[in-house]
């Protein structure tokens, strides 16, 4: 990995990996946040449990995007943050006190013994370390804060977040970033920077939850403070969808496709109702309900399934947030996916102007991330 520093007030790149496209944005601060100055992107096969598909054409993806990018931005990208999938991320977290023989003034030495307790990285050769973040610090048993520093206390809890990179995504990525002529890259988490964009800083005060549904995988966060508490990912998503439509209406997967953008969850059809495609094909809108229905809850069961794994109480009152190109593919998606777990879920999009595409969160989160680094 290669670590580098960008050139003050100078826009900053960033590649994402989605479960079935590349995208590369180039952006600068503005007020509001961000503006996106120059994009590319491309189709590729996406991963898999983990693992690549079509491994061998991942190099001409990427380099695509980037060609495509510098083509806008109209100057070579020389220097990327890279954002690394939740199926590439694994998230621990640790737990340190600091006992006083008196009350103190807290430092930010006191801070980094807290880190140095529990960074328990061992030099696994399998993940590379991608970010510690702070979760909550707790003084004297009874006052949680963000920020310790300042604060007088005979006790100190530090509940601390640590990402860690799978090294079959940094060492593929990086060789191919390498012979893209990049000078520098830095590895983040998708995950992490998506969760800090759309979820306010007063609601990761508690505990929050994201989900984020993409084409054939999805990832399920709680975040709190700055941090990950929890990450579990499983493969499935939109493009399951579109496979179900595929077979059960004996149609093409472009036109299964097509079905999905016309399907409307919020409509309730009898047998005589249908959808038209292009080309004038007609097909039952009851039956093609049904069966998207019963992906998305099928999705919905692998949510809950993970929420039960979690090692943490995840309470019925806890924010539950959804992103991504998944349900918002299909017209009430959320709303049934919502209705079937009988819990209130909100749509999540950040309070950015040029930020309104839920299948491009990821990437805005690593612009907004990127953009507060440098």
């Amino acid at each position: 990995m290669n670590f580098f520093n960008f050139r003050k007030n100078a826009e900053v790149a960033v590649i994402d990996f989605g479960s079935s496209k590349i995208v590369v944005f180039v952006g600068k601060k503005t007020p509001d946040g961000f503006l996106i100055v120059a994009r590319g992107e491309s189709k590729y096969a996406g991963f898999y449990d983990g693992e690549w598909l079509e491994p061998e054409r991942l190099s001409d993806a990427v380099s695509y995007a980037l060609r495509q990018a510098e083509q806008s931005y109209g100057r070579q990208i020389r220097e990327v943050f890279v954002g690394v999938p939740g199926e590439f991320t694994s998230v621990t977290v640790g737990e340190a006190t600091n006992l006083y023989r008196f009350k103190k003034r807290i430092t930010k030495d006191d801070v980094n013994e807290i880190y140095k307790k529990t960074d328990i990285f061992d030099g696994d050769k399998k993940f590379l370390p991608i970010g510690r973040s702070d979760i909550y610090f707790t003084l004297d048993d009874k006052e949680d804060v963000a920020d310790p520093i300042g604060r007088t206390a005979n006790k100190m809890d530090g509940l601390i977040s640590y990402c860690f990179a799978s090294r079959a995504f940094t060492d593929v990525v990086g060789a191919i970033l390498k012979k893209c002529a990049l000078s520098g890259w830095e590895f983040v988490s998708s995950c992490l920077a998506q969760s800090l964009l759309l979820i306010e800083q007063s609601v990761r005060d508690g505990y929050a939850l994201l989900l984020d549904v993409g084409y054939i995988t999805s990832n399920v966060m709680l975040v709190c403070g700055e941090g990950l508490v929890y990450l579990k990912s499983f493969s499935m998503g939109c493009g399951n969808i579109s496979a179900d439509l595929q077979q059960v209406m004996e149609i093409s997967f472009a036109q299964a496709e097509e079905l999905k953008s016309k399907v409307n969850l919020k409509l309730e059809f009898d047998s005589s109702d249908n959808y038209v495609l292009s080309g004038g094909l007609s097909l039952k809108a009851e039956k093609a309900n049904e069966v998207v229905r019963a992906r998305i809850e099928e999705i919905a069961d692998y949510f809950a399934k993970a929420l039960e794994l979690c090692p943490y109480e995840i309470k019925r009152n806890t924010p539950i947030y959804v992103t991504g190109g998944g349900l918002s593919s299909v017209i009430g998606g959320t709303e049934y996916f919502s209705q079937y777990l009988d819990v209130n879920v909100k749509n999540a999009l950040p309070d950015i102007p040029q930020a309104t595409k839920a299948f491009y969160t990821s990437a805005y989160g690593l612009l907004d991330i990127a953009l507060k680094q440098k």
